[in-house]
């Protein structure tokens, strides 16, 4: 995963300082820009919908596989009877906003979140 070891790069020689929640977008940019990359050469992001299940199906399946502590559901629940296109574009339409992120034009990860809520927050919850 190029984007996590860059980011642990950035995190040893200090280009990015973490706080409680994480360091902020702008010092993400800071860092990438500082480094001699602009954030649009490094990653690509692309909303998806519906349409897009497969390569939605072909990501989550890949980080169940190769992270399954870090989600709440597991790659069996996403085999065998559970891997239906019918369940992956209702994932897609029941969650507001659904990225898929692109290295050199290839996905190579994703990320969910919800609407915000009466307080205006957006709760993250899938990476």
């Amino acid at each position: 995963m190029r984007c996590s070891m860059r980011y642990l790069e950035m995190m040893e020689t200090g280009a990015v300082n973490e706080r409680d929640d994480g360091p902020s977008p702008e010092q993400v940019l800071q860092a990438l820009e500082s480094a001699g990359h602009l954030l649009a050469d490094v990653i690509g992001v692309i909303e998806v919908g519906e349409n897009d299940w497969p390569v939605w199906r072909h990501l989550r399946r890949a980080a169940l596989t190769e992270s399954p502590a870090a989600f709440g559901s597991t790659l069996a629940q996403w085999s065998g009877a559970g891997d239906t296109e019918r369940r992956w574009r209702a994932r897609l339409t029941s969650v507001a906003l659904n990225l898929v992120l692109t290295m050199d034009g290839e996905p190579v990860g994703l990320v969910s979140a919800t609407a915000p809520g009466a307080d205006g927050h957006v709760e993250l919850i899938s990476l």
